[in-house]
């Protein structure tokens, strides 16, 4: 590209630098009409429109998917190398592309995992597993990996991947892009098939399954695993009948939707981290999504002190929270009991500041209807606090990942979808135009 770009520009004269101008006016018009949004709220637009620059300038159609930092490497030694992890980043990258009507900027987002195929399929016999198995930071082969071959005791990093599958066809229908992604999809569900084990024709359980990387090999039934199950599934099923293939094997993937184990809603007070925040925070009676059925129980919870704005860390980048965003898995149309722990997890999490999930918290605290002044405010000083002047955000868990905090959390303001029914403007302040 820069060779080509150098070539291009030596040989211009003035005519010819015009029409590139032109070219590339023409290009940023056709992608500005594509969305937009105006709200009085400058501060969050002006971080709307940049977060879709940003990504508009590391991530084409004929490019290499942009790792942690993009295009923005600004010294040797860039964490984790700047590869593309599994654990959210690699993925968050691409949500408001999808979520704001780009998918042409998450062209290059599945040739990763169509590429990993054949290894993923090779790491699962090397583990006594079959299907898709993969680490949760990827390179090219050979494969640098700052797992250290312990997948951080994660089975989920394939079908965390496979989720941004699953949005983008639930996004387009776009029968050729199922076509494209059908073999990776099928792999990842050929892995949970075999490892999900049944108990007593009653339900389907997944053991030892590390809830994030700060979890362990006695995980039970992860809140996000059964989510990313719950979505994936079911648009592999509509794919599999529009593609006209496996037939034979979408019984088995509606029994499994239909017999997993449900999300492990719990009261908060049996939570040793909850229980401790007091009377003034937790209330009898309250439930919360735990991270797991068993083991890993919740992030830190960041209620008592979020007000000081400070970066922290509740979690390693996955958490129960996830289930709404991007799992897609509780929205305004479920249960009021589900809905009601939904929002007490969000509360209790408050991770209007952390250091990895941004990107996924926002959007899961305006899916649910949490107070939208509230969703505005802490966005607003978010931007003041932890963004750059060129708009890019200094929280710790990556770079490119949060591009998606603004323009997911303003999508899930101004229109969901991901349920059954069209829910127009569903949290957004009634005195705010």
């Amino acid at each position: 590209f820069f060779a080509a770009a150098q070539q291009q520009t030596q040989g211009a004269n003035a005519s010819a630098m015009n029409g590139l101008l032109q070219e590339h006016n023409q290009w940023w018009s056709n992608f500005w009409s594509k969305s937009f949004i105006q709200i009085q709220d400058q501060l969050v637009q002006s971080e709307w429109n940049a977060s879709l620059y940003l990504l508009a300038c590391c991530s084409t159609s004929n490019s290499p998917p942009p790792g942690l930092w993009g295009n923005f490497i600004s010294s040797t030694g860039m964490y984790w190398e700047g590869d593309y992890t599994l654990d959210y980043n690699y993925q968050a990258t691409f949500w408001a592309a999808l979520a704001c009507n780009h998918p042409e900027l998450a062209d290059n987002y599945d040739g990763l995992l169509l590429d990993h195929i054949s290894r993923g399929k090779s790491t699962a016999q090397y583990w006594g597993f079959q299907g898709i198995f993969l680490y949760t930071h990827l390179i090219p082969v050979p494969g640098w990996s700052d797992d250290g071959y312990t997948f951080w005791s994660q089975k989920s990093d394939a079908i965390f991947a496979a989720v941004n599958c699953a949005m983008r066809w639930r996004y387009t229908h776009d029968t050729n892009y199922a076509a494209k992604v059908y073999p990776y999809m099928k792999g990842v569900a050929d892995f949970w098939t075999n490892y999900l084990v049944l108990s007593n024709n009653i339900a389907y359980w997944d053991y030892n399954d590390a809830a994030d990387e700060s979890g362990g090999t006695s995980d039970v039934n992860p809140a996000t695993s059964l989510a990313f199950i719950q979505l994936v599934f079911p648009s592999l099923n509509e794919m599999s009948q529009v593609l006209n293939v496996d037939a034979g094997s979408r019984p088995l993937w509606t029994n499994i939707v239909a017999k997993l184990s449900p999300l492990p809603i719990v009261p908060a007070t049996s939570i040793s981290s909850l229980s401790a925040l007091g009377a003034n925070y937790v209330t009898s009676g309250m439930n919360v999504i735990r991270d797991t059925a068993s083991g890993t129980a919740f992030p830190t919870p960041e209620v008592a002190v979020y007000q000081d704005r400070q970066t922290r860390g509740s979690s390693a980048g996955m958490n129960s929270t996830q289930v709404i965003f991007p799992g897609w898995d509780v929205g305004l149309e479920s249960a009021p009991a589900t809905l009601a722990a939904a929002s007490n997890t969000v509360y209790l999490a408050a991770e209007w500041y952390d250091g990895n999930d941004g990107c996924t918290f926002y959007p899961s605290a305006a899916a649910i209807g949490i107070n939208p002044s509230l969703i505005l405010k802490n966005l607003n000083f978010a931007i003041i606090d932890h963004a750059y002047p060129n708009f890019m955000f200094s929280f710790g868990g990556g770079g490119t990942e949060d591009y998606s905090i603004v323009p997911c959390a303003l999508a899930n303001m101004f229109l969901q979808s991901y349920q059954t029914n069209l829910h127009i403007f569903p949290n957004w302040p009634a005195t705010q135009n």
